[in-house]
C-alpha cells in the first residue's frame, strides 16, 4: 500500500522546491508529461482547484490582485486540462486496456465573487 503524504497545518505554506521534492523540476516535468494523459489531466485538475481555492481565500482577505492572478492561473490550467483530456480520448483506443480516470467533464468548484 502506497503512503500518500499530506500537508499538515504546521507545515510551510510556500516551501522551496527542494524541501518538498527530491527530484529536480526538470525531472518532475518530464515524469508528469510521461503520465497517461488521463492521469495528467487529473493532476492538472487538482492543481487548478488548489489555485482556485487559494484565490478565493485571498479575495476574502482583500488581496484582490493576488486573487485575480491565481484565478487566471487556475482558469488557464483548467483550459490545458481540457486539452489533455481530448488528447487522452485520441490516444485511449491505442492504449489497450488502460482505464480512464476522467470520464466526467471538467469542473472547478467555486467562483470568485
Amino acid at each position: 500500500m502506497k503512503h500518500t503524504p499530506t500537508l499538515s497545518d504546521q507545515e510551510e505554506k510556500h516551501p522551496d522546491w527542494d524541501r518538498v521534492f527530491s527530484a529536480t523540476p526538470e525531472f518532475m516535468a518530464k515524469s508528469l508529461g510521461n503520465l497517461k494523459y488521463d492521469q495528467l489531466q487529473e493532476f492538472l485538475r487538482l492543481l487548478a482547484q488548489k489555485l482556485k481555492d487559494d484565490s478565493l481565500k485571498d479575495a476574502k482577505r482583500g488581496r484582490i490582485k493576488l486573487a485575480t492572478e491565481l484565478n487566471q492561473a487556475a482558469t488557464h490550467i483548467c483550459a490545458a486540462t481540457e486539452h489533455i483530456g481530448k488528447a487522452w480520448l485520441v490516444c485511449k483506443p491505442y492504449m489497450g486496456d488502460a482505464p480512464s480516470n476522467m470520464t466526467q467533464p471538467l469542473h472547478i468548484d467555486k467562483e470568485i465573487s
